[in-house]
């Protein structure tokens, strides 16, 4: 097997107690490895980890030890005021188990990323299918926009741009498909300014449909030259359940027989 040196290097800090007298040391070691390519001799290392462990001195040495097994590294490098001394790392039931677990752990981390690259690029393709699908939506096209819409707008962990970019596309489809209705239906609609919106989206196109008002935030300028909305927000947020009843078949739509 290959020689893989890694370096300990330990540090002592005195510390007494007042009340007592009494003095104890606390003992800190920092990993490091010998950078490639680099003179013979030459005690130039580069970092493995951030943070120096501490404790007491056997503690220390036996923990810095088995990071550096649980890396790969075959030889340490004890290096202190006193000198250095090297030696090799021997796998122990508790260091061979560890990296078993390390092992493991990292195929779980690995199996994780790949489901999580699979879930985005199905989330993907579902958000660039409504796109098209907004060209004649049904309530099920409706629900599947909304609950995904819901999902990535605002800021903060868990949202997807992507997707919200994809999402984004298929809702200006939409309002252009629910615009083409209410000016072929003679439908009122017209566009307003949300003066509580900072973020760019402060304008908002109304259409009063035959099943209810509904309404979207959108960047101004972005659907052309609209008429400006005579009405006022119904102050009711049901934009989702109102397409959903107006893209509705025709045949579930009639009144049940008496």
């Amino acid at each position: 097997m290959e020689k893989k040196l890694g370096v300990i290097f330990i540090d002592g800090e005195e510390q007494g107690n007042c009340a007592t007298d009494a003095v104890s040391w606390v003992w800190t070691a920092y990993l490091h490895a010998p950078l490639e390519d680099v003179p013979e001799g030459d005690d130039t290392y580069l970092d493995l980890y951030p943070d120096p462990i501490g404790g007491d001195l056997h503690k220390v040495i036996k923990e810095a030890e088995d990071l550096l097994y649980l890396e790969g590294y075959t030889h340490a490098r004890i290096v202190d005021d006193f000198g250095k001394s090297e030696h090799r790392l021997y796998a122990s039931r508790r260091r061979v188990a560890a990296k078993a677990a390390r092992i493991a752990q990292d195929r779980r981390e690995k199996k994780r990323i790949a489901r999580a690259r699979c879930n985005a690029r199905r989330r993907v393709r579902r958000a660039r299918a409504l796109i098209t699908q907004m060209a004649n939506p049904s309530p099920q096209t409706i629900r599947s926009f909304f609950r995904g819409w819901k999902k990535v707008t605002g800021y903060g962990p868990g949202k997807d741009s992507v997707i919200r970019t994809e999402l984004s596309t298929a809702k200006t489809a939409l309002m252009r498909h629910v615009l083409s209705l209410a000016q072929g239906q003679g439908w009122t609609y017209g566009q307003a300014h949300d003066m509580r919106v900072q973020n760019g989206y402060s304008s908002v196109l109304y259409v009063d449909t035959p099943q209810g008002q509904v309404s979207f935030h959108f960047l101004p300028g972005a659907l052309g030259d609209l008429p400006q909305y005579a009405g006022k927000w119904s102050g009711q947020c049901d934009t989702a359940q109102i397409l959903g009843r107006l893209f509705e078949p025709m045949q579930q739509r009639l009144p049940l027989a008496a």
